[in-house]
């Protein structure tokens, strides 16, 4: 062979080119488009991807072993391209040869090897200027097939001389396309494989986010922040945590609907974003819930951006096509804050969270930060949970009978039902912790179950019993006991059975809840008397009583205290006296507990009063027999029964 490698050659043109023949049709190239074949290109990359160092290897063997001045590997588009070669010098720009002009796409038409002994005396030639462009005399190439049918190009070995291919060349080419294409398939796996990897790496980094944000507002979720408050932790430096709770969002909900609520939490994400500052990471914990988390901050700023937060989300939103207005409570917590043990994320939410509610208590609207007191607060908050849980679970709920007493006749009018805890783990346990601590845990259902056993239990003790007036057993019902339902059919089961009348006792608030009121008209036409506890305590109108069907309004304990000095107090207990009177029904004043406060009562013309200093509560229906059986011992009661 005369030179290393083909290169270009002067005054190729000038060589005649063959004569015309009907040999010489022009194939049909249009299958090399189908695009699937153009898929598979697409996915190996190669056109734009530099040579692949395997595939030049691939054409210096087969260039050795058929002892060829030259080989290269081509891939067919809608061009020709090369994509690796050995000692193949090409012109310019040569690197691409167009498809018409392509001898390897005209052999993967042909799906055979392609043997030309001397290119110059080939018809084809006519068509390929770039043949021409070349010192190509001997020409031997094969397609390059994938597993897949589809031939993406050929492996081709070159002389500058002529040369007659042997069966025994056109097998040896025949078996390195083989393996060129096997590099090929590899190829095609290794950028499947990648994108697949790039996929599952998406794919997982999707999953990731959707498990720690939340997907309305793009914010942090609970497990995210809490991830975080830990490592800040870590770090040592100052930290703070802010509870963040919507104040009125419920009545947007329940106003406007849901999408105008979810509508104005995206507008709160974006205020607590620009309110909390760069650092701060935000989170939604659920519902109308949010928290931030502030590193390197001190107690002092925490409040300050506490405050900037909470004014901001005062401010009216544009939401769903309407003006709006809720509020904001919070609580900040900080790692500064002394107690026992170690300071961990839990700890911090927890504390942040219990200060958050001190705001809701104290009035709303209110940023509060958290303190010693607070911290006692909360252990004995948990401890009375826990001591509830497990007194409703062993059954170790007790109930005391509290008699009111008619002051003309001094008999026992009715009797409540007051619901005590034994064997408390933190002491005692009044009404006023355990049963908003009931509310809580969502205990109210089997806490008034346990309440209703015990009634039962009393009204058979009094079975069979000839009293001329056997006095109504009332007991205290929320609006969630009687929405929940178990609570009114129990009542008007008992109140079917013979035995001792029923009563429900409800407060104010019960008369702003529709459906428990339904449950109220229900219940009465059952034969239940219904009762308004602590009345003068809440926010109840006149339009409200007309509607609620009750028989009994029960005065609050604060009208009562100290009555016979103030008479402020004695002109509103007064009032409430010439309601009931004008509302057809009987009032009862609780909380008597001195002989000026029962005489201020008689005078006012009271008819029914109920306190410790007519009758502690008795511990079972086995003494309030006995109190009924001989009448009250109180001189002032017993001088008129």
């Amino acid at each position: 062979m005369t030179n290393a490698s083909l290169r270009v050659v002067e005054g190729w043109d000038d060589v005649p080119l063959p004569e015309a023949t009907d040999d010489d049709p022009v194939p049909d190239l249009s299958p090399l488009l189908d695009p699937e074949r153009l898929a598979d290109l697409r996915r190996l990359g190669l056109r734009t991807a530099p040579p692949v160092a395997p595939l030049e290897r691939l054409c210096r063997l087969a260039a050795g072993v058929l002892e060829a001045d030259a080989a290269s590997v081509t891939i067919v588009e809608d061009v020709q391209t090369t994509v690796a070669m050995h000692d193949l010098c090409l012109p310019g720009d040569g690197v691409t040869v167009p498809l018409d002009e392509s001898f390897c796409a005209r052999a993967m038409v042909t799906g055979e090897t392609l043997s030309i002994p001397e290119a110059q005396r080939h018809p084809w030639v006519r068509h390929t200027a770039a043949a021409r462009s070349l010192r190509v005399v001997g020409y031997l190439s094969i397609p390059l097939v994938l597993s897949s049918g589809h031939a993406l190009g050929a492996l081709c070995v070159f002389s500058d001389a002529p040369r007659s291919w042997t069966t025994h060349d056109e097998r040896l080419l025949a078996d390195l396309a083989a393996t060129t294409a096997t590099e090929l398939e590899l190829r095609v796996a290794a950028v499947d494989l990648a994108a697949s990897l790039a996929e599952t790496h998406a794919a997982h980094e999707r999953l990731s986010h959707a498990a720690t944000h939340d997907a309305l507002t793009g914010l942090a979720n609970r497990v995210r922040l809490a991830d975080e408050v830990a490592d800040a932790l870590a770090d040592d430096g100052d930290l703070a945590v802010l509870y963040i709770d919507l104040d009125g969002f419920k009545d947007v909900n329940d106003t406007h609907g849901h999408a105008t609520g979810d509508a104005l939490l995206v507008e709160v994400a974006g205020r607590l974003r620009a309110a909390a500052g760069h650092d701060a990471a935000l989170a939604r914990l659920g519902g109308d819930e949010f928290a931030a988390m502030l590193p390197g901050t001190s107690p002092a700023q925490a409040t300050r951006t506490a405050e900037r937060i909470r004014a901001a989300l005062c401010e009216p939103f544009e939401a769903g096509g309407r003006s709006l207005e809720i509020g904001a409570s919070l609580g900040v917590a900080t790692s500064a804050t002394p107690g026992p043990g170690p300071v961990d994320a839990d700890a911090l939410l927890v504390a942040a969270d219990s200060a958050m509610f001190q705001a809701k208590r104290d009035g709303r609207r209110r940023v509060v930060r958290f303190d010693e007191t607070l911290r006692a607060a909360e252990e004995r908050r948990r401890g009375v949970h826990e001591s509830l849980r497990r007194a409703i679970a062993a059954g170790r709920v007790d109930v005391v009978l509290q008699p009111d007493f008619d002051l003309r006749t001094g008999r026992v009018r009715g009797v409540e039902a007051l619901a005590r805890l034994r064997g408390a783990d933190v002491g005692s346990i009044g009404p006023g912790e355990f049963f908003p601590a009931a509310a809580e845990l969502g205990l109210l259902g089997e806490l008034g179950g346990l309440v209703l056993d015990r009634l039962a239990a009393v009204r058979r003790a009094w079975a069979g019993v000839p009293w001329l007036a056997t006095p109504t057993l009332w007991v205290n019902a929320s609006a969630d006991e009687l929405t929940d339902r178990m609570l009114p059919e129990r009542l008007v089961a008992l109140a079917d059975e013979p035995g001792a009348p029923l009563g429900v006792e409800v407060t104010e608030e019960v008369l702003a809840d529709a459906d428990a009121v339904d449950v109220l008209h229900t219940l009465r036409g059952a034969g239940v008397s219904v009762a308004v506890d602590d009345f003068g305590t809440g926010y109840s109108s006149f339009a409200a009583l007309h509607r609620l069907p009750f028989d009994l309004l029960k005065i609050d304990r604060s009208f009562v205290r100290a009555l016979d000095e103030d008479a402020t107090l004695r002109t509103l207990v007064a009032s409430v006296l010439g309601l009931a009177d004008a509302l057809g029904v009987d009032a009862v004043a609780e909380g008597v507990e001195t002989d000026g406060e029962l005489a201020a009562l008689r005078d006012l013309g009271c008819p029914r009063a109920a306190g410790y200093l007519l009758s502690r509560p008795l511990p079972d229906g086995t003494a309030l027999r006995s109190l009924l059986a001989r009448g009250t011992d109180h001189p002032a009661l017993t001088a008129i029964g």
